[in-house]
């Protein structure tokens, strides 16, 4: 069966555990949502090309040059359009771990040319891995901890997150 919807308007009930979802250049925190659904309604798969995001954008580079990543980095900082492409990075990095985190096997692709669009990037999940690792765990605090902020993602997951983190912190 292939549903077409917005996400909200979605229930597991109508679906039971979809195989695939898919989100294409879903904007902000909606690629989140999509990355969520996914997780909540089991699916086996799920592919996201992630498009805007201004979430991380908020605070990184936000606190005016405090002891930090902000003071490591005030060379790219100080300048929009890096800010806002290395917190596109940093958000899809994020994305990636906490899939992982949580038992899809996750890779991050260029689904396209760059000479097609700038928002080229994909990730493709694949559930079928233990959950809770020490790896992808370490990786995603560090990278967490280091810029002192807590994606939307985390926030969005934390119950199926928390215990998984808790062990590590």
């Amino acid at each position: 069966m292939f549903i077409e919807s917005d996400i909200e308007n979605i229930s597991n009930a109508e679906i039971g555990a979809p195989t695939l979802v898919v989100s294409l250049h879903a904007c902000d925190t909606a690629t989140d949502e999509a990355l969520a659904r996914g997780v909540e309604w089991k699916a086996r798969y799920v592919l996201s090309a992630p498009c805007c995001q201004h979430e991380l954008q908020k605070t990184v580079g936000a606190r005016g040059g405090r002891v930090g990543s902000d003071a490591d980095f005030a060379g790219v900082l100080r300048h929009g359009i890096l800010r806002e492409r290395l917190c596109d990075i940093l958000t899809d990095a994020f994305r990636a771990a906490i899939m992982r985190i949580l038992g899809y096997k996750t890779q991050v692709v260029e689904f396209v040319s760059g000479d097609a669009t700038a928002r080229n990037i994909m990730l493709k999940c694949e559930y079928g891995v233990k959950p809770g690792q020490p790896g992808p765990v370490g990786e995603y605090l560090g990278l967490r901890d280091y810029w002192k902020v807590t994606p939307w993602l985390e926030t969005r997951l934390a119950d199926r997150l928390a215990g998984h983190i808790s062990r590590f912190e």
